[in-house]
């Protein structure tokens, strides 16, 4: 945060004009004894957000992503297109609140395989389901934390909350 030195060695000058900051608008300055910050306004950096899913063709969405692999091609449904593409969600998806940074090049466990185990076969082919007296699409998660194994069913009006 300083000038050239030419432009901060006047002692008698009580303050210093920094013209790095023209064009920002500040929001705060804050003053200590051995230091100083000031907090400027940014502006949003749609394509390097740690809230964004960077998708093929340089799109960027928020908001929970739906993926799956179909002849050999990954496919997203964003949350916005969701309610128009939902039919077109295999039995099985994954669902992702967070970003992952390429994940088209992670390896993914096979969907077709994984639903023939989890899934009975009369569902195989359906995208709605009944778990618990509520109607789906579901969203299944199961993690190790602390060496103990953790499983979740979302349903998709809880999806959304925090765990």
């Amino acid at each position: 945060m300083s000038e050239k030195d030419e432009d901060t060695s006047d002692k008698e000058v009580p303050f210093r004009h920094l013209s790095v900051f023209d064009d920002r608008k500040v929001l705060d300055i804050l003053a200590h004894q051995q230091m100083g910050s000031m907090v400027v306004l940014g502006e949003p950096d749609q394509t390097n957000s740690k809230l964004h899913h960077a998708l093929p063709q340089d799109k960027f969405e928020t908001g929970l992503l739906h993926f799956f692999k179909k002849d050999d091609k990954w496919n997203f449904v964003t949350e916005t297109e969701l309610e128009s593409k939902k039919k077109d969600l295999p039995a099985l998806s994954f669902a992702i609140k967070n970003p992952i940074k390429n994940i088209e090049s992670l390896e993914w466990p096979d969907l077709d395989k994984l639903s023939k185990e989890i899934l009975d076969k009369d569902q195989a082919d359906q995208t709605e389901f009944e778990y618990n007296g509520t109607k789906g699409p579901f969203y299944y998660s199961r993690s190790l934390i602390n060496n103990e194994e953790i499983e979740v069913i979302h349903s998709e009006s809880t999806i959304l909350l925090d765990d």
